[in-house]
């Protein structure tokens, strides 16, 4: 997945919800959370292409292992990335009236589609799998 793929697609989730007529408290959450993200992307994307992070279905990153998960920069990363996507798909949730995990899956499934096919998933049975890996990935 490219840079920019990732930056348009968080954009345009960001634009989607400040499209109506949001109070300002979340206006300024938005804002917040587009900064954060964009801070962040290159560490994501470091962690992602050196297999230490994936995307689970819940639309959260996650460590690959036991390893990956005592690592304080990819705890670090981890944390401050995921309380921000569920902030994301709670905004989305009540802009769409729809719930946070009905946003969070339709962000794993874009995710998957836009990937890069080394990238890793956690699929339905709970086990990790590059892009590449996945029947029916979309390209």
């Amino acid at each position: 997945m490219t840079r920019y793929t990732i930056i348009i697609c968080v954009f345009s989730a960001v634009a989607l919800l400040t499209a109506s007529h949001e109070t300002a408290a979340n206006d300024g959450n938005l804002e917040a959370i587009k900064n954060n993200f964009k801070e962040r992307y290159a560490d994501v994307l470091q962690l992602k292409k050196s297999g230490k992070i994936g995307e689970t279905r819940q639309g959260l990153l996650e460590p690959l292992n036991a390893d990956h998960r005592r690592d304080a920069e990819v705890k670090r990363v981890v944390e401050d990335e995921n309380k921000d996507r569920r902030l994301l798909y709670k905004l989305a949730a009540e802009k769409n009236k729809t719930t946070p995990q009905t946003v969070a899956e339709r962000y794993y499934f874009r995710r998957l589609r836009k990937a890069e096919p080394t990238e890793y998933f956690k699929i339905r049975s709970g086990e990790w799998q590059q892009k590449r890996e996945i029947v029916g990935a979309v390209k």
